[in-house]
């Protein structure tokens, strides 16, 4: 009796102990479902909200993308620059940009982290009014409570479609449009003005003197057809400005005590030309100018050089 005592004690002891074990939460099963199912409810909750905020988070995001691209874009246009390239260099810059977001993942209420994966495509459906539409594996976010026995996984559609309120492609429409213009009239107004300029020095007061090279590149400089500042018919403010003119003899001919004839010039010109819009008041746009990040207006920056000789 004694024996068949013992092992009844044993077993009644060991059954306490994993009842206990059970009621403090150990193992993989709790013993109060009613409390995992409310835990479970309040995980999925906030899993749900994380993810919301997330992609909340990404979609303001890419609105900043946008604004950084648009200013680097347009910041300094190769004058050559297609349609196509002109849109491919923007979503090639949205999707860099964008993508310094998604690290590190995205963390909501200390305990919620959000995995982001990289943004893959973007693709600008349309250019005015700018359409914005990029894709990516799906974000996700997992929640463990091993006291309970509870591994939750939740995953949100990470892609992200929007049109932005910035004009980047008109400023770029309208820069080419007004640097075809100065191009042309730059040709003709510097042909112009070699024109003028002698090609001999006979009948000079110093016939063996040539002329001087830097009132002729202040002559050049004072064009006021290459160096202006107006607002066109559209409402967008153009400013064209020398950034470099120099003038050199291209040749000439040179006889004993004869004067100088069939004297050439070259002249080289670079000019910076700036489109901004003002129909908007002055709206400026949030962006990183390579120090710190400052409020902008957007414009648009075309560069050109040209060479003339005659």
């Amino acid at each position: 009796m004694v024996k068949g005592f013992s092992i009844i004690s044993v077993f009644m002891v060991l059954l306490i102990i994993v009842v206990i074990i059970s009621l403090m939460g150990y193992g993989n099963v709790s013993m109060d479902i009613p409390e995992t199912k409310a835990r479970i409810q309040l995980y999925l909750y906030s899993m749900n909200h994380a993810l919301d905020a997330a992609r909340l988070y990404m979609d303001v995001s890419l609105d900043y993308s946008v604004y950084q691209a648009c200013y680097e874009t347009l910041k300094n246009i190769d004058s050559s620059i297609s349609e196509n390239e002109f849109k491919q260099n923007l979503e090639s810059s949205i999707k860099e940009k964008l993508n310094v977001y998604t690290e590190p993942n995205y963390r909501f209420l200390t305990d919620y982290e959000v995995y982001m994966a990289e943004y893959d495509g973007v693709n600008i459906e349309s250019m005015s009014p700018l359409k914005v539409k990029v894709t990516g594996k799906n974000m996700f976010i997992k929640k463990e409570d091993r006291l309970r026995g509870i591994d939750l996984t939740m995953e949100r559609d990470s892609s992200l479609d929007k049109t932005v309120p910035i004009d980047c492609y008109g400023m770029y429409q309208k820069g080419k449009e007004e640097h075809a213009d100065i191009k042309n009239t730059l040709e003709s107004s510097i042909k112009a003005k070699i024109d003028e300029w002698p090609d001999t020095t006979e009948g000079q007061s110093d016939p063996d003197k040539l002329p001087d090279l830097n009132s002729l590149k202040a002559e050049v400089e004072a064009i006021s057809d290459l160096a202006f500042e107006k607002i066109d018919a559209d409402g967008y403010s153009i400013k064209s400005e020398f950034t470099e003119a120099s003038v050199e003899f291209e040749g000439y001919e040179k006889s004993g005590d004869e004067p100088y004839k069939n004297i050439k010039y070259k002249v080289t010109v670079k000019l910076k030309v700036t489109v901004k819009d003002t129909r908007k008041d002055e709206q400026v746009f949030p962006i990183y100018d390579g120090e710190e990040i400052i409020f902008s207006p957007l414009s648009a920056v075309f560069l050109f050089e040209g060479s003339y000789t005659g």
